[in-house]
C-alpha cells in the first residue's frame, strides 16, 4: 500500500475502467468529445496542457458525476449491500470520475479515496453542482498526488 492511505489499489477497480463513463448521446457529450477525447500528454494528469486542458478534465468530470443521476447511489443503497459490493460500488463511481482527472493514477488513487467515510464519498458524488463536485474530486487527487511523489521518494 502507499504510506497512509493502507490498501490502495486492492480494490479491483483498476485497469478496465469500471462501468464507463456514460456520456451516452447527449449533446454537451459530443462536445466533450470535441474538447476532451484527445491524445494525451506522456503524463496524463491535470496539470499537463495547462489550465485549458485542466478545464476540459473538470467538465468531462463533471459530466460523468451528472450521468449518475440517473441511478443515483443512496447510503440506504449501501446499507443493503456487504462491504465488498459497497466498496464495488463506490469505486466504480469515483474511478469513472478520476479517469478524466488523472488517467495514469486512477486505480491508485480511487483505492486511496475509497479509505473515506462512505457518507463522505456519497456526499461528493451527489453533490448537486457536478462542477463544484468535480473541482472537489480534483483537490483529492492533488492531495493523492502528493502522498504518491513523497512515497515515491522517500
Amino acid at each position: 500500500g502507499v504510506a497512509g492511505f493502507g490498501g490502495a489499489g486492492c480494490f479491483g477497480v483498476g485497469g478496465d475502467g469500471g462501468s464507463g463513463s456514460g456520456l451516452g448521446g447527449s449533446g454537451l457529450a459530443a462536445e466533450l468529445l470535441a474538447v476532451h477525447v484527445r491524445p494525451r500528454g506522456p503524463s496524463g494528469d491535470l496539470e499537463a496542457g495547462g489550465s485549458v486542458r485542466r478545464e476540459a478534465r473538470l467538465v468531462a468530470a463533471a459530466a460523468v458525476l451528472a450521468s449518475m443521476r440517473a441511478a443515483p447511489l443512496t447510503a440506504a443503497g449501501l446499507l443493503v449491500m456487504g462491504q465488498e459490493q459497497r466498496e464495488q460500488a463506490l469505486g466504480e463511481r469515483v474511478y469513472a470520475v478520476l479517469q478524466h482527472l488523472d488517467s495514469r493514477h486512477a486505480g491508485k488513487m480511487t483505492g486511496m479515496i475509497l479509505e473515506m467515510e462512505d457518507v463522505a464519498l456519497l456526499r461528493l458524488l451527489n453533490m448537486p453542482d457536478e462542477a463544484a463536485a468535480a473541482a472537489a474530486f480534483a483537490e483529492l487527487v492533488d492531495e493523492a498526488r502528493e502522498v504518491l511523489a513523497a512515497s515515491q521518494s522517500g
